[in-house]
């Protein structure tokens, strides 16, 4: 799932501040249990994490979007590609 952020600086910076909020590497939580992948308090902050660290590998190869849209816990991976919060200093 992660092949394609791979190497990548701002994914990786992505990835590495997901993993401390989560308390363990995000590559090792993805293949943990797989029960454990179906449950909302693993599940959701993983696809965030995820998405936003796809976004952070493909934005500077892309046109820059109009607008990010979102349904449920999507709306914060949209917001947080639209704001890239990773960039700055705010790491919590």
């Amino acid at each position: 799932m992660l092949d394609l952020v791979r190497g990548e600086p701002e994914a990786e910076r992505v990835l590495a501040l997901a993993s401390a909020v989560l308390e363990a590497p995000v590559a090792d939580l993805l293949s943990g249990p797989e029960e454990a992948l179906f449950t909302n308090a693993m599940a959701q902050p993983l696809i965030c994490a995820v998405e936003l660290a796809t976004w952070a590998a493909l934005s500077s190869q892309l046109p820059s979007p109009r607008v990010f849209a979102g349904y449920s816990v999507g709306e914060l991976a949209a917001y947080g590609c639209a704001t890239r919060p990773w960039r700055g200093d705010c790491d919590h």
